[in-house]
Formats: structure tokens, C-alpha cells, sequence
């Protein structure tokens, strides 16, 4: 509306701004007036995290609490209790990365009957169990094993993510080390049509 010349324009679609070519010297109402070629992704709220453990970690059902925060652009981490919130509809990366240690078997309480040590990291969406990591040792000695866990998830205003360790992993004998990483970014926002004042 207010334009004269035939171009590339944003217009609002349903739920994205699009890209269309409008031809002026055709009516409205007449074929090829407006042909859509594409779309933008527009983001209206910037959402990043990134942020490390403090120090070493070991309890088992309690969200980890990442307190070295290096980046929280949107305020969706609370560095208190290690819970994301999601500040907006939209969809979500997060990526977890670090080495734990796994105390050796023979320095169980009981060395007569020594196990395989193992490490479960379990990934919550609203208190439901959504994604795991998994590691163990491949002898009953002392050692340092990698793990990692990735996940794209569409989730609305409000849901909340975690990260447990489980309570089946080796309690007393693991050991998340202070360079774990843990990095969330919104890809794309859903529903911004909403968001706009017209």
C-alpha cells in the first residue's frame, strides 16, 4: 500500500515475513500481480546461552547448575537453579559437551566385587525425560571419558529444559569437570505475526 513502483517487497505472511515481487502495472486482481519468492527469517527477541560449571559436580536429580555464565542475551537461563526457560515460541539448539571422570572399580566401597563404573546424563523438557548421554569405563581403572548430547526442540513460551545427572550412575565416582560447555540459541521464532502492533 503507498508504493508505485514495481519491485522486491516484505510483506506479512501467516506466521514470516516474505519476499514478493509486485508488478504495478498489473491490478490486484490479475495473475502474476504478486508472486512470492521467498521468505526471512526475522528473530524480534535475540535468545542466547552460554555459560560452564564452576567447579566440579557430582549430585545426582538435581538440575546442574551452570554458574560461569559467559553469554545469557534474553535472560532464558537462570544461573541460580540451571533451568531454561523459553522467553519465547520458537525453536531451540542446545548442545552440552564436557569429560567426566569415572573413579576406578577397585576403589569401590566394595572391592570384592568390583563393576563396570558408568555416567548418565539424562536431558528434561517440563520434568519429562527427553534425551540422554552415556558413557562408562572400559576397565576398572581411573579414567576420563567424553560425552555430549544435542537436541533441536520447538517449544513454547514458558517450557523448561535441565540436565541431570541420573541416579543410576555411579554415585560418589563420577565427576563432571568445570569445562563442561552448555551453549542453547534460538534458531527461528514461530508466531512473530502475533508479536506485531498494527
Amino acid at each position: 500500500m503507498g508504493h508505485i513502483w514495481s519491485g522486491i517487497y516484505s510483506v506479512m505472511g501467516s506466521s514470516m515475513v516474505e519476499n514478493v515481487y509486485c508488478d504495478f502495472t498489473k491490478l490486484p486482481s490479475e495473475a502474476g500481480f504478486q508472486q512470492w519468492i521467498g521468505f526471512v527469517d526475522v528473530k524480534s527477541v535475540p535468545n542466547y546461552f552460554y555459560g560452564q560449571l564452576n567447579g566440579d559436580f557430582t549430585t545426582p536429580d538435581t538440575p546442574i547448575p551452570f554458574r560461569k555464565i559467559f553469554l545469557n542475551v534474553g535472560g532464558g537461563m537462570n544461573e541460580t537453579t540451571g533451568i531454561f526457560t523459553a522467553p519465547v515460541n520458537g525453536k531451540y539448539f542446545f548442545s552440552l559437551s564436557g569429560i567426566v571422570q569415572i573413579v576406578g572399580s577397585p576403589n569401590s566401597p566394595d572391592p570384592t566385587t568390583p563393576r563396570p563404573k558408568d555416567f548418565i546424563l539424562y536431558m528434561f523438557k517440563n520434568g519429562v525425560i527427553i534425551g540422554s548421554s552415556y558413557t562408562d569405563e572400559s576397565n576398572l581403572s581411573t579414567q576420563f571419558e567424553n560425552y555430549s548430547l544435542q537436541s533441536t526442540l520447538d517449544l513454547i513460551t514458558g517450557d523448561q529444559i535441565w540436565l541431570e545427572i541420573a541416579n543410576s550412575s555411579s554415585i560418589g565416582y563420577v565427576y563432571m569437570y568445570s569445562g563442561c560447555h552448555f551453549t542453547v540459541f534460538l534458531m527461528e521464532q514461530t508466531e512473530i505475526f502475533q508479536l506485531l502492533v498494527l
